[in-house]
């Protein structure tokens, strides 16, 4: 930058803004004056200019591969770029034409919409979900292309379906709404609800989703215990919204590692799922696991179905959302509920 420092910078908000000429007229006309005798925004001002245009020209020569927004759709249809737009249907395909030419891809699903050769100046791709999994069948790393996730995008919202199935598992929230529509008051000697602090909630990955549901359901009470590949790294700073998550590991009870998930889960009232799916951790619950939760335990999985062994399919527990093991005489058994709709009662396998 030139100049001296600027007792008084200007936002980099406001700059921008000046910038794309969306200031109001008395604004933009104190902006210009306040450039005209200082160097140092000037100079931040050509900085942002100068970055826009480099990421306008890697976007036209395919260099960047990236979720985009409608309006940002708009705006290069407004700009003259000529675009072909496929939408894809919710867990459904589509077939659409990609060609070396092409400037850009827009894509409104969740599928990588044409091979890294199909597309070959492409350098990046930024995919909106935290795993990346759905890649691994024709990785694009190893096409040489830089891969980007979400990751920490959704933590807060996951850890709010966490917390929010445990205390509709512990509050009878389905038998109050019968109650209230049908006019009546609750028998006197029903259990209102079960109290969820001084509960043991066992974590299986702790990344950033898991951190969150950390801090929350610490608010609430309950006993931290992580299940990580490495429990001697504690800390994480990778991206998290400010104020969530547990940067420096500090809400555990302890750590353990997955050769210890066995004993873990012995401990768990709520054993909860947010490993990523890969090569290691598929089938990382399987019928041991799942033998050692306590009669009352409640499988909570918010990543990926694949994380429960294949061997359990039959049971319904390779899906995402809350599950509950029962001992029953004469053997084990499953109640699955998940996300509190059908439920159905089988018997595991003895070995379970």
């Amino acid at each position: 930058m030139t100049g001296p420092p600027c007792p008084a910078p200007l936002d980099e908000r406001e700059l921008i803004e000046y910038w794309l000429g969306e200031l109001p007229d008395d604004a933009e006309a104190a902006v210009d004056e306040h450039l005209l005798g200082c160097g140092h925004c000037s100079a931040r001002l050509g900085e942002l200019v100068a970055l826009a245009g480099g990421i306008r020209d890697a976007f036209r020569r395919g260099d960047v591969y990236a979720f985009v927004s409608g309006a940002f759709v708009e705006r290069l249809t407004e700009n003259g770029v000529r675009l072909r737009e496929y939408r894809v249907p919710r867990n459904g395909s589509v077939n659409c034409t990609v060609t070396p030419d092409d400037e850009l891809v827009v894509s409104a699903g969740r599928r990588v919409p044409a091979a890294p050769g199909r597309v070959p100046r492409r350098r990046w791709l930024q995919v909106g979900s935290a795993g990346v999994d759905h890649l691994a069948d024709a990785p694009p790393w190893a096409h040489g292309i830089l891969v980007t996730n979400g990751r920490g995008v959704f933590a807060v919202p996951i850890g709010e379906y966490v917390s929010g199935a445990i205390l509709r598992i512990n509050q009878p929230v389905a038998r109050w709404a019968a109650d209230q529509a049908a006019r009546v008051w609750p028998i006197d000697d029903e259990p209102v609800a079960s109290i969820v602090r001084g509960r043991t909630a066992v974590l299986v990955g702790y990344g950033s989703i898991g951190r969150e549901v950390a801090r929350q359901l610490a608010a609430l009470g309950l006993r931290i215990v992580a299940v990580k590949p490495r429990p001697d790294i504690r800390s994480d700073r990778s991206y998290r919204v400010p104020g969530t998550g547990d940067p420096d590991g500090s809400i555990p009870e302890r750590f353990v590692g997955v050769e210890a998930l066995v004993e873990a889960a012995a401990e768990a009232d709520y054993l909860i799922l947010t490993f990523p799916l890969t090569a290691a951790s598929r089938g990382i619950v399987d019928g041991r696991v799942l033998a050692a939760l306590p009669r009352t335990a409640w499988l909570i999985n918010v990543s990926r179905g694949r994380l429960v062994a294949e061997e359990l399919s039959q049971f319904g527990l390779v899906g995402c959302g809350a599950f509950r093991r029962l001992r029953e005489a004469g053997g084990h058994g499953v109640h699955v509920g998940r996300g509190y709709g059908h439920a159905q009662n089988q018997s595991l396998p003895s070995h379970a």
